[in-house]
């Protein structure tokens, strides 16, 4: 006979009674088991250090760190076994034996039980004979040394339509930079109460010491004083093209405009007389008149040797400053003339002052512009490109249709006649101009809010840019009057666009690999996931969802048989892009049959008015030239076309100029697309690129377009205009650039001519551009027929993809799918805090469903 004793256990301990480090093994709970067991102590937890691999380099000090690894980790449990009998003492440890046995078993603890680590037994101590209850100790070795969290995170789109606020203000802006922050303030003056000047009358920016007060609504304000002591620059000077002279100095002090400047001249040996005259803008009014005598400048003569006189030719002197002289511009002319009372036979420099540098008799202002645009990229880094929302025109649209209210409030005061309190603010309508004053007469700084209730209202103060105007100002003084700023803010509340974006949250310490589940939809040729490092692309981007036949046809290329001459064009009657200056058409080209050049071109190396004409007045004011047009043959129907003009933009030294304009226009003659190659005196080159009504791109005084010889490609498919202005053959920069733009009103009207119009802008040609057309054809482009293919993805088709630390497979449909998988395709990880993916699909999917799923890890 032997006792029967039940080896599964009786009386269990409930949770609340297990030790505070209870240690459960693949989901067994040993105390719950082996109510005799019970853990002490658990050690090897904590902090883990690393291997070192270390190089000792000759006689160097010290030793040079090869690399670091994390060690394994051994986590040792010291346990009391209490047994009633010998016979139950064995049993208890044949438990053990069981429950701890195996490989890689899942270890967790009841203090930390959302977690667990991966260990093997390695190594035990042998309890002290002859003993019923005994301490002891076993170890577990984990070859991997991270906990891992018991549970994924599951992570997957929302597409609930959420609003936010957007609050943006000044923080972080740098004086003239449109990064990180693209708002700016501008200062100036007018005469008369309330706004009167466009937004682009301002010219002066706040600086950066400025900006740095407009952080919090401190007491720290900002003043709308402007400067009065400048450096002759072309942002503060209009020049003419007389480059021998220049203004240093302009200001107004005791009532008197203060000038000095120099100009060098030959005739300085022979007209003895020196004056300085200020006129009005258009030399109708002369205010006044003062007979100087030269001053040294060496500086000059270091610079303009070859001048006869150039060491002594600084002009200084002053004129009294008069009401009449405000809120224009003034012309300044430096004059020698061999008559003592300023007139007779003189020579003339002249340069002319803004109306903003001088602030006598004037209201200040401080004119704030908000772009819009750029602060949902400011509260939202990424915002536009995680939404894939290209352009400037689809951008502010964007807005227009999710913005549900708008606040611009702005901190502030106003001075004026020493102790007198005013602060208007009206906020500029781009078809309209000023709206309505809003005003306040606080000595300090009191709030003005600019509210709107919805996105109509306040779309009717946003220009094309996406940008708002608020005007600030105070009242004119026979003193120095002020605004004073303290702080602005704007508000937008936006409702947020369902993305093609996930946030996976990493809650845990370590990178970990993220898996997705995901469920197709529609016909799709592939998809992607990616982060800011990782990608991952099943199936080819590029598959169509069918193929296109298409059929073109060449409907216009250049006659290049010189001895046609120029039988195929209409001379000085063709469609302007009319956004210059007088534009008129004049002049005319040479013949080709009698030039008869090696490589055919549009060519007027003629004397000035027969070449270029002599512009609207006679005097050669505006831009003025020949223009050479082709009408399209009739019945063509071109909705889809390809343009293609290769031209010459060159020049020898930066003091030329000139203008070109390469346009297609309907077969009413509504100007359709129209790229401008121009460059001013001194100045850069400068592009401008017009579809229809809308300026889509425009880079001006810019050295990439500097000796262009090259394309200019114009290409509408559909409603969408895509424009390739690139450099082949010039010396300047191989700049390309492409511009996409959609306009469908434009897009509505068939192609039915083109236009090459090439001016200069004054009563000389000696200064002009090597400028010429050398080609041009255009090409119909037409879809006839679509047939669709069946692509890789189908509707409802699963996609499995798992992710380790270094390899990614795919299942489709449950089946392996390597083949499908790019090969270049990596593990996505999901580093400590929030991680936004990215998905991308065929653009004639729909988006798929997605579940992500992360494990947290921690050392």
């Amino acid at each position: 006979m032997y006792e029967f004793h039940d080896t599964q256990p009786r009386d269990m301990p409930s949770n609340d009674s297990l030790p505070i480090e209870a240690m459960t093994i693949d989901g067994v709970t040993i105390e719950q088991l082996i109510p005799e067991y019970r853990t002490l102590k658990v050690m090897g937890r904590e902090l883990l250090g690393n291997t070192l691999t270390k190089l000792k380099v000759g006689s160097q000090d010290g030793e040079r760190l090869q690399k670091r690894s994390r060690p394994v980790r051994t986590i040792t449990v010291r346990y009391q076994v209490s047994a009633a009998s010998s016979q139950r003492f064995r049993e208890i440890y044949y438990q053990l034996n069981e429950i701890l046995n195996g490989e890689n078993k899942k270890i967790s603890f009841a203090d930390d039980p959302d977690k667990y680590f991966i260990g093997t037994l390695s190594d035990v101590d042998t309890p002290e004979g002859g003993k019923l209850s005994v301490v002891s100790s076993f170890t577990f070795t984990c070859f991997d040394p991270y906990a891992y969290a018991a549970k994924e995170d599951k992570f997957t789109f929302s597409d609930r339509l959420t609003s936010k606020q957007i609050d943006f203000s000044f923080k972080d802006k740098v004086a003239g930079k449109p990064n990180p922050v693209a708002h700016a303030i501008y200062k100036g003056f007018t005469t008369g109460d309330g706004a009167s000047q466009n937004p682009s009358y301002y010219k002066q920016e706040l600086t950066q010491l400025e900006y740095s007060r407009l952080n919090a609504n401190d007491g720290a304000l900002v003043s709308s004083d402007v400067l009065n002591n400048f450096e002759s620059r072309l942002d503060n000077f209009k020049t003419t093209w007389n480059y021998n002279g220049s203004l240093d100095t302009a200001e107004i002090k005791n009532g008197m405009l203060k000038v000095t400047g120099w100009y060098a001249d030959n005739s300085s040996t022979w007209r003895k007389n020196t004056y300085i005259i200020i006129t009005s803008e258009d030399w109708t009014v002369e205010f006044d008149r003062v007979k100087v005598d030269l001053v040294d400048r060496p500086d000059v003569h270091n610079a303009r040797p070859e001048i006869v006189g150039s060491g002594k030719s600084g002009f200084v002197g002053e004129i009294p400053y008069r009401e009449e002289m405000g809120n224009q511009n003034l012309r300044v002319i430096f004059r020698y003339t061999d008559d003592p009372a300023g007139n007779g036979n003189y020579s003339d420099w002249t340069t002319l002052i803004y109306a903003h540098n001088l602030y006598k008799y004037q209201a200040p202002h401080l004119l704030v512009k908000f772009d819009l645009v750029a602060a949902m990229e400011q509260v939202e880094p990424g915002f536009w490109g995680k939404n894939n929302i290209v352009g400037i025109v689809e951008r502010v649209n964007w807005l227009k249709n999710n913005v549900k209210s708008a606040s611009f409030k702005l901190f502030g005061y106003g001075i004026y006649d020493a102790r007198s309190y005013y602060l208007g603010v009206q906020v500029w309508k781009p078809v309209g101009g000023w709206d309505s004053t809003l005003a306040h007469s606080q000595s300090k700084p009191a709030q003005i809010e600019v509210a709107y209730k919805d996105a109509t209202s306040l779309f009717e103060h946003v220009d094309e840019n996406g940008c708002i105007y608020i005007d600030m100002y105070s009242k004119v003084s026979q003193i120095e009057s002020n605004v004073l700023l303290d702080y602005l803010q704007g508000s937008l509340l936006v409702t947020m666009p369902v993305s093609n974006s996930l946030n996976v949250v990493n809650n845990g310490t370590q990178p970990v690999p993220i898996r997705f589940e995901l469920v197709n939809h529609g016909d799709n040729g592939f998809l992607s996931i990616s982060n800011q490092k990782q990608a991952y692309l099943f199936g080819n981007p590029s598959s169509p969802d069918g193929v296109s036949s298409q059929k073109s046809e060449m409907i216009v290329t250049t006659d290049q048989n010189n001895g046609h001459g120029l039988r195929q064009w209409t001379i000085n009657d063709g469609v302007l892009n009319e956004w210059n200056a007088y534009p008129t058409q004049q002049g005319r080209f040479e013949d080709p049959a009698v030039i008869r050049e090696k490589r055919w071109r549009l060519r007027n190396a003629l004397p000035y008015a027969e070449g270029w004409g002599t512009g609207t007045g006679g005097d050669g004011s505006g831009w003025h030239g020949p223009s050479a047009s082709i009408t399209f043959p009739t019945g063509k129907n071109i909705k889809n076309f390809t343009a293609r003009f290769y031209a010459q933009f060159l020049f020898a030294n930066m003091s030329v100029h000139g203008l070109q304009q390469f346009n297609i226009w309907s077969t009413g003659r509504e100007l359709i697309a129209s790229v401008q190659l121009w460059k001013w005196f001194d100045g850069h080159g400068s592009v401008k690129v017009r579809i229809g009504n809308h300026w889509a791109y425009i880079d001006e005084y810019n050295p990439r377009w500097d000796n262009f010889f090259g394309q200019i490609v114009i290409q509408r498919s559909g409603n969408t205009y895509t424009v390739t202005i690139e450099n082949i053959e010039g010396s300047g920069p191989k700049t390309k650039q492409v511009v996409s733009y959609t306009d469908a009103e434009s897009a509505s009207k068939l192609a039915g001519g083109m236009t090459y119009w090439k001016a200069i802008n004054g009563p000389e040609s000696w200064k002009v551009m090597n400028n010429g057309l050398y080609d041009f054809w255009i090409r119909k482009d037409n879809v006839e027929r679509y047939t669709n293919i069946q692509n890789l993805l189908k509707e409802g088709d699963k996609l499995t993809v798992n992710m380790d630390n270094s390899k990614v497979t795919s299942t489709l449909n449950g089946a392996s799918a390597l083949k499908y998988q790019d090969i270049g395709s990596r593990p996505i990880m999901a580093k400590p805090g929030n991680n936004i993916i990215t998905f991308n699909y065929s653009g004639f999917a729909d988006r798929p469903d997605v579940v992500a799923y992360i494990r947290r890890k921690y050392l």
